[in-house]
């Protein structure tokens, strides 16, 4: 029995092939995101590289024009002008908080009657911000010492004015002590125009004696 093979096959079907169809298209589609990812950080590099050397021209160029600037100017002038700002601050400093008994004679001579008279004057500091006034007088009668203490008593300066160890002299007149408290800040050299605005004050007649009293201004 003679048996027969077939020499070749031929498939009823077409073949189709066993590889996966959308592998190509999601390479593709990976590749250009990260192409496009890749171009973001090129270009941001790049702009900040371009910055960097913007700043750094920038700078150079803010040196030079300092350094252009520095030597238009004389060095020793730019010394002898610091020294001399330093002065004037420490001046006005010195000045700011000096005492200046000056004005206050002033507004003693515009308080004090024209029949008595000082003949000496003392002060001292007294803590951090007082000033003790002490002085001597004469006047031509008791009455001329009352009213004069009257009129202390009433001057805005003066603090605690008072008139004590009365005495009556050979020639008639009667002498006195006088003691008052001034706050420091009044007698400081900024505040003068303060005492030098009361000493113009217009003199009234009182019988034999004359005081010079302050206006107020509207």
């Amino acid at each position: 029995m003679d048996t027969k093979f077939q020499s070749s096959f031929i498939p009823k079907k077409t073949m189709v092939p066993t590889g996966r169809s959308g592998e190509p298209r999601s390479i593709n589609l990976l590749f250009l995101i990260g192409f496009v990812i890749l171009l973001v950080v090129i270009a941001g590099a790049l702009y900040v590289f371009i910055e960097q050397q913007i700043l750094h021209r920038n700078i150079a160029q803010n040196q030079k024009t300092l350094a252009t600037t520095r030597q238009s100017f004389d060095p020793s002038l730019i010394d002898i002008l610091t020294k001399l700002d330093t002065r004037f601050e420490i001046g006005k400093l010195l000045l700011s908080n000096h005492i200046a008994v000056s004005p206050f004679f002033g507004v003693l001579e515009s308080i004090t009657l024209k029949s008595v008279r000082f003949t000496d004057f003392t002060y001292a500091l007294v803590g951090t911000d007082r000033i003790t006034v002490s002085m001597h007088g004469e006047g031509e009668s008791f009455s001329s010492v009352a009213l004069q203490s009257d009129v202390f008593g009433k001057s805005k300066f003066l603090k605690k004015p008072i008139i004590s160890n009365l005495t009556l002299s050979q020639n008639g007149n009667v002498g006195f002590d006088f003691t008052a408290t001034i706050d420091q800040a009044g007698l400081l050299y900024k505040n003068s125009s303060k005492f030098s605005s009361q000493a113009s004050a217009p003199i009234i007649q009182f019988g034999t004696s004359t005081i010079a009293t302050t206006t107020k201004t509207q």
